[in-house]
C-alpha cells in the first residue's frame, strides 16, 4: 500500500529482522508493523528520525499487531546501510521483553533509556548524535560519532573487535524517540 502520510515497506521488515534474530531475541514471535512516515515530521522544530510505540490493545485486535516501529522515510533515504541498521536497532531497543497479563496474554511495554541511548546500541555501533561534541566530558574514552560519519563504517564495533556486549553506556540523540 502507497500513497499518503504512511507506506508500509518489506525492507523495513527485511533489514528489522535481521537485527532482532541477532539482538533482540524477545521479539523474535512479535507482529510488529513497519512503517515509513512520508511527511514532514518535526517536534519543536527537531526532526524524528523514527518511533517505536506499543498498538493500543483495540488497533491490536483490529490489525493482529503488536507493536509498531515507524521510520522518518526522508531521514532514512539520506543514511547509509550501517546508518539504516543503527536506526531501526534504536527503535527496536525501545521495546522492553512481554510480562504476561491478567489473562494470561502478552504486555508489551516501552523501556527507558539507558544513560538517554541504548547501552546494546552504542556497542554495535558507537554513540551516534548530532554533535560528538556535547558528550566531550561524559564519555571521553567512548568512540562517538553523528549519523553522517557511519557512512563510513561497514560493520558494527561488535563485528570489529570494538564494544564490550556486556557492558552498558549510553547517550540520547536528540530527536530520536
Amino acid at each position: 500500500m502507497s500513497g499518503g502520510k504512511y507506506q508500509n515497506d518489506n525492507t523495513l521488515g527485511e533489514i528489522a529482522g535481521e537485527i532482532i534474530s541477532t539482538y533482540h531475541p524477545h521479539l523474535r514471535e512479535a507482529q510488529v508493523a513497519y512503517l515509513f512516515h512520508r511527511e514532514s515530521w518535526k517536534s519543536k522544530g527537531a526532526v524524528i528520525p523514527g518511533k517505536a510505540q506499543v498498538v493500543p490493545e483495540q488497533w491490536r485486535f483490529l490489525s493482529g499487531y503488536e507493536l509498531l516501529v515507524m521510520i522518518n522515510e526522508t531521514v532514512w533515504q539520506g543514511l547509509s546501510e550501517m546508518g539504516r541498521r543503527v536506526l531501526l536497532d534504536y527503535e527496536l531497543s525501545h521495546f522492553a521483553p512481554p510480562v504476561a497479563g491478567k489473562n494470561g496474554d502478552k504486555r508489551w511495554s516501552l523501556r527507558d533509556h539507558d544513560l538517554q541511548e541504548f547501552s546494546e546500541v552504542v556497542r554495535r555501533y558507537g554513540i551516534c548524535i548530532g554533535d560528538p561534541r556535547l558528550l566531550k566530558n561524559t564519555a571521553s574514552q567512548m568512540e562517538l560519532h553523528s549519523l553522517a560519519e557511519l557512512s563510513q563504517r561497514t560493520e558494527p564495533l561488535v563485528e570489529m573487535g570494538l564494544g564490550d556486549p556486556d557492558k552498558s553506556s549510553g547517550v540520547e540523540l536528540d530527536g530520536w524517540e
